[in-house]
């Protein structure tokens, strides 16, 4: 995070949000100022993960309606 300058842009966009309640903004900032640096790119963006069983042999999906022992 901090090799792009990531972490100084994202306390600037902490500023621009509207905060409710108030110290939601402090607890932020705090956080995103002590956070050690970490890779962001392997971060979930969206949704959560589907679990889906597959056959071992013809790695087809598991259909809903197979009984998995």
């Amino acid at each position: 995070m901090e090799t792009q300058g990531l972490r100084q842009q994202a306390l600037g966009e902490i500023q621009q949000v509207r905060w409710i309640p108030d110290w939601g903004q402090a607890r932020i900032e705090k956080m995103v100022e002590n956070r050690p640096d970490w890779c962001i790119s392997r971060q979930r963006t969206w949704g959560v993960p589907m679990t889906l069983f597959v056959h071992k042999r013809n790695r087809r999906i598991a259909s809903s309606n197979i009984r998995i022992t």
